[in-house]
């Protein structure tokens, strides 16, 4: 049976300074299409001079598992980010899972 969960997803890139703006609406206005997600970007700095970044999103999804969650909260924040204009992230640097809280609007119900 599918619960609801709430995932964060970080993912290590290469931004540029002030390419974060643009992406950050470019994953919102890429999911509009798709409502059974609601994607928050989010990102932290983990160089002196910004040129990494932990990007990621907080992604809200029904699964069956917290694994097939996560999978599937990597592979919409990775889509986001292709369709925003992102390079190839670098891999997944964490992900934190929680069950429930999720508005079942969001997930079509």
């Amino acid at each position: 049976m599918a619960s609801d969960w709430e995932v964060d997803v970080q993912l290590l890139m290469d931004v540029a300074d002030g390419e974060w703006e643009r992406l950050q609406q470019g994953m919102v206005d890429s999911m509009a299409a798709e409502p059974q997600y609601e994607i928050v970007p989010t990102a932290t700095s983990n160089g002196p001079t910004g040129a990494f970044f932990s990007v990621g999103a907080t992604v809200q999804v029904s699964a069956d598992t917290p694994g097939k969650a996560a999978d599937v909260a990597v592979a919409v924040t990775r889509k986001a980010l292709r369709l925003a204009g992102a390079a190839t992230d670098r891999g997944v640097t964490e992900v934190n899972i929680r069950q429930g809280d999720v508005d079942p609007r969001l997930l079509g119900r």
